[in-house]
């Protein structure tokens, strides 16, 4: 029978997940076919919310993950199939991050091993691509920063994860850039979960900013990514109510010499 309709039919049955269901998944989570790929991300998704599984079968995930080290799958070479592996293998970590937030399952050591290995994952990751005609979305790096977001709130982040955080940020926005489907608005919501948890505070986040402007401004680089991020960032601290006025400072300042300079924002 199709994987599929194996996966599907298993879900559809409102039972725990088998193991075998959930090797199934896992084996199959880089698919090519996109049916297939969305399928069991939905599949992960409905699992825990709805209490499928079991705290033996997500630690037997994460270990699987970990052993395998598929957020590294192939990315020594750059834009290949490997990059779903590696985004949608993010995007399970998420769902796994926000069931231990819910549930509290995880330990601690494994939570800190999922900050540590997705921080070196995203120093490294160079796949910039959206939409891939006829496979679907790769969408590493949007993947990526929801996977920054879930770690910004774990118990377990130290002041050096957030300064990797921005680290990484700089360098997806100004190193890598080239986005094309909102990746930059998906990076925003990382920086505004640290605010709220008093871990970023305006200071830090308006000196780099700051750091990040002079350093487009230096190069004369056309970096449109960077400006959309600015954009975005002003618009949910506000929605935010979160009222960090040297920070809507710089951003002003910084996109009106941009327009000033250019005609365009």
């Amino acid at each position: 029978m199709d994987e599929r309709i194996l996966i599907t039919k298993e879900l559809e049955s409102n039972q725990p997940a088998s193991d075998e269901l959930i090797h199934l998944m896992l084996q199959n989570i880089g698919s090519l076919s996109e049916d297939l790929r969305e399928a069991i991300y939905s599949g992960w998704c409905e699992l825990l919310e709805n209490n499928r599984l079991t705290n033996s079968q997500k630690q037997w995930l994460m270990d699987e993950i970990f052993a395998k080290e598929l957020l590294y799958q192939g990315i020594e070479r750059g834009q290949t199939d490997d990059t779903f592996t590696r985004s949608f293998t993010s995007l399970l970590l998420v769902q796994l991050l926000k069931d231990h937030y819910r549930n509290n399952w995880m330990k601690n050591e494994m939570e800190q091993q999922i900050i540590s290995t997705s921080l070196r994952y995203m120093e490294v990751e160079t796949d910039n691509r959206g939409l891939v005609p006829v496979i679907g979305w790769a969408h590493a790096f949007a993947h990526g920063a929801d996977l920054l977001s879930a770690i910004a709130r774990s118990e377990q982040i130290t002041g050096t994860n957030v300064r990797q955080i921005l680290s990484i940020l700089t360098r997806a926005l100004l190193e890598i850039d080239d986005f094309l489907w909102e990746e930059e608005s998906r990076m925003v919501p990382a920086i505004n979960v640290l605010i709220k948890r008093e871990l970023l505070s305006q200071d830090d986040l308006n000196h780099w900013i700051q750091q990040n402007n002079q350093t487009i401004l230096h190069q004369n680089n056309r970096n449109i990514c960077w400006n959309r991020f600015l954009i975005s960032l002003s618009w949910v601290l506000k929605f935010e109510l979160i009222d960090f006025e040297l920070v809507q400072e710089s951003i002003f300042d910084f996109l009106h010499s941009y327009y000033k300079k250019r005609g365009i924002i």
